[in-house]
């Protein structure tokens, strides 16, 4: 029996970056924990806005999070009322992972996707959504 891969891995640092960019020393079950949270609750709270991507960034006492995503409107929402709700959802899953009340120093980023049709996830996602609603309109 062959032994599959990820064939994201052959592009890793030659054609793709990382999702992931941490520039500290030790702590990584923590930070592995913190970021699957951040990862869920934007999905999560955004399902709909077509995110492509989540890239996250760690520095001495900073976290900046990248979201692409096909319709970055449902995102920021009318005045930046969608960002602040984001932003507190994300604030408050890393206070459960961290259990303490500590601040954070959360950057959040949202880039529009130019090409949505090269986007692999993001077409899945839209199909995924697309035979749903096929299906419940074809009721019983």
């Amino acid at each position: 029996m062959g032994q599959k891969i990820n064939p994201n891995s052959y592009r890793l640092g030659i054609s793709k970056g990382w999702p992931v960019r941490w520039f500290l020393k030790g702590g990584y079950a923590q930070f592995l924990e913190e970021d699957e949270a951040i990862r869920n609750t934007i999905n999560k709270k955004i399902a709909l806005a077509g995110v492509a991507a989540i890239e996250i960034e760690r520095t001495q006492g900073n976290l900046r999070v990248f979201i692409r995503a096909a319709r970055p409107g449902l995102i920021i929402g009318r005045g930046g009322k969608g960002m602040e709700d984001l932003n507190k959802a994300v604030v408050d899953a890393l206070m459960k992972v961290r259990k303490t009340r500590s601040k954070v120093a959360l950057s959040l980023n949202v880039e529009e996707l130019k090409r949505s049709d090269v986007s692999a996830r993001y077409t899945a996602s839209r199909s995924r959504g697309i035979s749903r609603s096929a299906s419940a309109s074809v009721a019983p």
